[in-house]
């Protein structure tokens, strides 16, 4: 394997965690994006704002030791990145609607 795609042991198990995670309550997941994505079907995003998406939602609703706005901010650079021009503020328009349903604030 080249090194350079080699990954420090803590991130393949943080990443493990999130698929893991993602797998096991995509069901919630996707409701509560659905709930939140006023005016989208799920079917119709894109596949990449559509994952970026679960894995945040993910991390704001099941673990705790990450902060909603540190969640919020990744997703947003992933979609940035990754998704096309609108992504970025798609994603972070879902976020907040769903961390506001959810009580969880900003911190």
């Amino acid at each position: 394997m080249c090194s350079a795609l080699r990954a420090p042991r803590q991130a393949k198990e943080f990443a493990g965690r999130l698929v893991e995670g993602v797998c096991l309550h995509r069901e919630e997941l996707d409701r509560m994006i659905r709930e939140a994505s006023l005016n989208w079907r799920l079917e119709r995003m894109t596949r990449v704002d559509r994952n970026i998406l679960r894995l945040a939602v993910f991390e704001i609703i099941f673990l705790e030791d990450i902060p909603p706005s540190v969640s919020i901010d990744e997703a947003v650079e992933l979609g940035k990145l990754y998704g096309s021009t609108d992504s970025g503020a798609f994603i972070n328009g879902v976020l907040d609607r769903i961390v506001n349903a959810a009580g969880e604030g900003s911190e």
